[in-house]
């Protein structure tokens, strides 16, 4: 027992003995590793202990000391491999963390081809970084409030990355900022307030977005210019297509007239279609000179390489002015047309072959805007119209629209009339080539008064009015009326000599050896200038003499008896209620009113006694203010009054050409008018309106021109109103009443007012 106890005893000391020896080993550890990390501290670890770590041992390259930490090739798969988001790469952000904390005083950090996702928080407070690059690796977002602490930072590195946006505040404060390198991300935003703050970034050189995701940029790609001293600004290979300016940034003269400007903009491999997109930030053309090299302080380069400039109408005055002042800057870029294997330099292409195809543009027609003849092309062949159409495009891309005017092809059609249109006045080409025209009308040339070129041939035409081309041709240069059905007969002999005087009024005939007579068949094939006067009125026979005298007599009487009638047919109405030639009656059109009286305000009373007037004859009078549906707009009210009276009887004064509303329902009724080829629009003329052109407005003037109209200075202006209205007034379903207009009881007169 007791030898037992005694080995117990023996055992006890031995396990305590052991214990000490394992807590002073411990101990031994511990400090070894705080001595080591105070010599870290304070004298730096050494380089080969530090790349030896775990997470550094897979870089082909690793570099560590006081001033710069280089860590290449530390990543050998992919960013998007699961397990490399799971193990290696907390393993080396985590890593690199401790290191900055030993190294916190490094002015270079560079890392490329590492699996760091984020920017360690460790790097925000290297306050004395100058250099600092991330390249090849996998950030996605730069965090707030980090890279701008780095006041010392000179050069900033994110290439080959996943950055998709830059947000603002990003890089603030950062003046000793030199070149920011975010080549080959994913970056499609770049907020507005981040590059452009001319105060800001004082030393930033170089900004290279090259290879991203851009599709607009604004302002600042301009701004940076603004520093004083040479700037790049590479954009290269992103989509930009368009630039914009919410922040309302201007480049003048005025302001930066002695700024020192170098600037570089590399816009190579976008999707830009129009060079005058830039043109937003340059108020005037003397601030565009300015911008691009009219001093010699100045020196600007725009690298559009490659880029699918349209070439249109739309950078016309770009290439009017560069062509002779900067062709330098853009001598690199080239046209993308559509078929056009070889593409072609943007300074050397005609300037008339820039066009555009215009908005609004009929249906199956071609509208082409070519701002070097100043014309609108509408071509609208084998489109099946029977009519020239209302409308037509108006808006254009370059010029003001008074400065154009219109080159119209409307053959292979079936038209037969040529209806006045408003476009008329602007036309210069008309092609009515290949229709059905078989008249002309006089009235409806005279508003083509700039006209150079008319097409009349292969139509049905067989004579024209003997005063056509008389006095309204003095812009006409060309006119081709071959291929028609021209009558040779006697009665058209001067045919002949009207188309031998057109060159008497340097008029050039087109085609003249295919103006060929139909008729009579005698004659048909024959070419119209090789027919003699005989030919035109050979001899009749006695005989035929005989025969022709009566008829011609009575033909004269008849036309003698309506002439007669023509000229006194307001006299045959005023006194026998006669109407032998009117057959405007608005048959089963529905009409609620004979008359719409328009008028001025100002000149009321004298409306109110034209309705007083018109009423006693018996006829049906629409005046606003007694039959104008209360609530419902003025507009409405117009249009519904013009549309439901068989006349509208404007009282044309000085006072309604001041009229908004009077013009509203003038231009309304001669729309109505040509709409349903009606004449149903009458103008009572007051002295004080005077029919000149520089006076009047077009429309009305054109009106006046070629319709005829009312004068109130004539005796006889009542019995021509009466005569204009319908021949039978409405007949009422009710017992009219007077109505009380509010106005002076003493005699008024429309002519004295």
């Amino acid at each position: 027992m007791e030898n037992l106890i005694t080995t117990e005893k023996i055992a006890g000391k031995r396990n305590r003995g052991q214990q000490r020896i394992t807590f002073v080993k411990s101990l031994c550890h511990l400090l070894k590793q705080l001595i080591k990390s105070v010599k870290d501290r304070f004298f730096g670890a050494n380089s080969s202990e530090l790349c030896s770590s775990s997470a550094f041992q897979t870089c082909i390259n690793c570099q560590i000391d006081e001033t710069s930490i280089r860590l290449d090739g530390c990543m050998r798969q992919q960013c998007q491999d699961v397990s490399l988001q799971n193990r290696q790469k907390y393993n080396f952000q985590n890593e690199l963390s401790e290191v900055l904390k030993i190294k916190s005083r490094v002015t270079s950090l560079v890392v490329t081809n590492s699996p760091l996702s984020e920017i360690p928080s460790m790097i925000c407070s290297l306050s004395n970084i100058l250099d600092l690059s991330i390249d090849s690796s996998c950030l996605k977002v730069l965090p707030d409030g980090c890279i701008n602490k780095l006041k010392t930072l000179r050069k900033l590195s994110l290439q080959n990355n996943q950055i998709e946006y830059l947000q603002k505040g990003l890089f603030d404060g950062l003046n000793d900022l030199e070149e920011i390198i975010l080549k080959n991300n994913k970056i499609s935003s770049v907020h507005d307030d981040v590059f452009s703050n001319e105060t800001d970034l004082l030393s930033l050189k170089k900004i290279d977005l090259s290879f991203n995701s851009l599709t607009n940029v604004d302002a600042w790609v301009f701004v940076r210019a603004m520093s004083g001293h040479e700037t790049i600004v590479d954009l290269d290979s992103n989509n930009i297509s368009n630039f914009s300016n919410r922040k309302k940034w201007f480049f003048t003269c005025k302001k930066y007239n002695k700024r020192f400007l170098s600037h570089q903009l590399n816009l190579d491999n976008n999707q830009l279609k129009h060079i005058t997109d830039l043109a937003i930030y340059f108020p005037a053309l003397t601030d565009t000179l300015c911008f691009f090299g009219r001093r010699t302080y100045t020196k600007v380069e725009i690298g559009l390489y490659n880029n699918p400039i349209k070439c249109d109408c739309v950078d016309y005055k770009v290439i009017t002015i560069t062509r002779s002042l900067f062709q330098s800057i853009f001598d690199g870029v080239h046209c993308q047309k559509r078929f056009q294997p070889i593409p072609i330099k943007f300074m050397v292409i005609p300037v008339e072959e820039l066009q555009c195809d215009m908005d609004q543009c009929t249906d199956g027609c071609a509208c082409k805007e070519i701002p070097f003849y100043k014309s609108m092309y509408i071509n609208c062949n084998f489109n099946h119209m029977s009519n020239l159409p209302v409308m037509l495009p108006v808006k254009t891309k370059t010029w003001n629209f008074s400065m154009f005017h219109y080159n119209l092809t409307f053959s292979h059609n079936s038209i037969e009339t040529i209806d006045e249109r408003f476009y008329f006045n602007n036309t210069v080409v008309l092609d009515l080539s290949y229709n059905k025209i078989t008249k002309i009308d006089l009235q409806v040339f005279k508003s083509l008064k700039v006209l150079q070129e008319l097409h009349l041939h292969s139509n049905f035409l067989t004579t024209v009015p003997r005063d056509f081309l008389k006095n309204d041709s003095r812009m006409l240069k060309h006119i081709s009326l071959h291929n028609n059905s021209w009558d040779c007969s006697c009665g058209n002999k001067w045919l002949k000599q009207w188309m031998m005087n057109l060159w008497n009024q340097s008029i050039t005939l087109l085609t003249p050896d295919s103006v060929l007579c139909r008729t009579p068949g005698s004659l048909s094939g024959r070419s119209l200038f090789s027919v003699s006067e005989e030919e035109f009125c050979p001899k009749p026979s006695r005989l035929l003499i005989s025969l022709l005298i009566p008829l011609l007599t009575g033909v004269l009487l008849l036309l003698a008896l309506f002439v007669l009638i023509k000229k006194f047919k307001v006299e045959l109405n005023t006194y026998l209620n006669i109407h032998l030639l009117d057959r405007d009656e608005c048959i089963g059109e529905n009409m609620i009113y004979d008359a719409f009286v328009s008028c001025s305000y100002s000149d009321r009373r004298r409306g109110i006694e034209l309705v007083r007037l018109m009423e006693g004859k018996g006829y049906h009078v629409c005046y606003h203010e007694k039959d104008f549906i209360g609530g419902q707009s003025i507009a409405a009210n117009i249009v519904e009054a013009i549309t439901f009276s068989k006349r509208v009887v404007c009282l044309l004064t000085s006072n309604f050409l001041k009229s908004t509303y009077c013009m509203f329902e003038f231009q309304t009724s001669l729309h109505r008018n040509i709409e349903l080829k009606r004449k149903r629009l009458i103008v009572l003329l007051d002295e004080s309106v005077e029919v000149d052109e520089d006076v009047l407005p077009n429309d009305v003037h054109n009106f006046l021109t070629t319709h005829t109209y009312i004068e109130l200075s004539s005796n006889k202006w009542t019995h021509q109103l009466f005569y204009s209205l319908p021949l039978n007034p409405i007949q009422l379903k009710v017992v009219h009443q007077d109505t009380d207009y509010s106005v002076a009881s003493d005699d008024v007169s429309l002519i004295t007012i």
